[in-house]
């Protein structure tokens, strides 16, 4: 099955509303099983239950991420969210929604397919939350397609985290969306930027691909020549052991990589090794792998995008949206690739246009290990080239 087929085939699960469905006698951990009745009759035997309830293993934790469609999104306090910690004066807001999860929800009652307004509150009252990891998400609405995961170490059953954004605005909200404050208006009006949580499910939603233009790319900053970026490199004080030589060399492969540009991002992920979705300030819109002055490759745990992404204590493949962040800031990009490269031995090249050459060619070689760029190869030349040129501005 083609990866084309496969994310249709997620969609149609996602978006099915369970028309034969088999009431509403599913299994909810998130509601008693036990009724005023069962308490009267032996209140030992409920408690001796619930103890059992709780050392059972959370059979969803660390499970992979299942498409959810939002019931009832709402901004949530810091302190409603277990295990959160709010900032003392902040009164920042967590976004949140009930959601209705096809893959694990298929023998409940469907809300979608309720029209009785007291049961259909109820029924919604009785699905798991989710709380956003990030405040990068755009808003939800009832209707609104989400990826979730029960991933929540302070409350296994009943809660969860919005992982990511597959569609804010859905084709059409229910009919009783009417009732949720601000939806309707939200759907009429919705933003006309689509948001980084945006993922390549979405893409199939509507039949059409995203517009490349509508979505947003991470900042950034760009230097207007070499001379420029050496500058920039020293001020940042992460360079302060490096001659010239080999400053120059940085550059140089920074020039080839981006145009000095520090929120780039380029490889694109063809063969869906966990690239992220993005805008590229010269590539357009897309999914990518590298990122950055120095195009950091973080589809891999040990290549350097990857080594950044450890460094940072992100996880790679789950907080994308952070990594981009953070990998697309000039201040991280120097202090990681500094040590990076001082401890390969690229710091300290004489002061020559030819130590800057030889700089830059083993850079590309050691650094980037980039394709062609092995000594003697198109790349390595290249770059070396390049930098026995600058060095030759600078030097003489």
């Amino acid at each position: 099955m083609s990866d084309e087929e496969e994310l249709k085939k997620q969609i149609k699960s996602a978006w099915g509303y369970m028309e034969d469905t088999l009431g509403d006698f599913g299994f909810d951990p998130a509601k008693s099983v036990f009724s005023e009745f069962d308490l009267s009759l032996s209140s030992l035997s409920v408690v001796g239950n619930a103890v059992m309830k709780g050392l059972r293993p959370n059979i969803l934790s660390k499970s992979r991420k299942f498409p959810a469609i939002v019931l009832l999104p709402f901004q949530a306090p810091h302190s409603d969210v277990a295990g959160a910690h709010e900032p003392a004066g902040s009164s920042e807001k967590v976004q949140a929604c009930k959601a209705f999860v096809p893959t694990l929800h298929a023998a409940c009652l469907n809300p979608f397919s309720v029209t009785d307004t007291i049961l259909r509150a109820a029924l919604i009252s009785s699905f798991p939350t989710f709380y956003a990891e990030s405040t990068a998400l755009e808003p939800l609405v009832p209707g609104s397609l989400i990826e979730v995961s029960f991933d929540n170490k302070y409350d296994n059953w009943s809660s969860g985290i919005i992982k990511e954004i597959i569609l804010a605005r859905p084709v059409e909200m229910p009919d009783w969306a009417v009732d949720v404050p601000g939806a309707t208006d939200l759907f009429n009006n919705w933003p006309q930027v689509v948001g980084r949580g945006i993922t390549m499910l979405g893409r199939y939603l509507t039949g059409a691909p995203i517009d490349a233009a509508l979505i947003p790319m991470a900042e950034g900053t760009t230097s207007e020549n070499l001379n420029a970026f050496v500058k920039k490199m020293k001020a940042s004080g992460y360079f302060d052991d490096f001659t010239d030589a080999s400053l120059i060399a940085a550059a140089v492969n920074a020039e080839h990589e981006s145009a000095y540009v520090s929120n780039e991002a380029g490889d694109e992920d063809y063969s869906a090794r966990g690239g992220i979705h993005t805008t590229s300030p010269r590539h357009g819109g897309g999914v990518f792998c590298s990122f950055g002055y120095w195009q950091l490759n973080m589809c891999g745990d040990n290549f350097q995008g990857g080594l950044f992404a450890t460094s940072m204590g992100i996880n790679r493949e789950t907080e994308k949206i952070k990594l981009l962040d953070a990998i697309t800031d000039p201040d991280n990009q120097f202090k990681f690739v500094s040590q990076q490269t001082r401890a390969m031995g690229l710091h300290q090249y004489p002061d020559t246009a030819e130590g800057a050459g030889l700089a830059a060619g083993r850079w590309a070689a050691i650094f980037e290990n980039c394709v062609d760029c092995q000594e003697g190869q198109r790349e390595y030349n290249k770059r070396q080239s390049s930098g026995i040129a600058h060095g030759k501005a600078w030097f003489e």
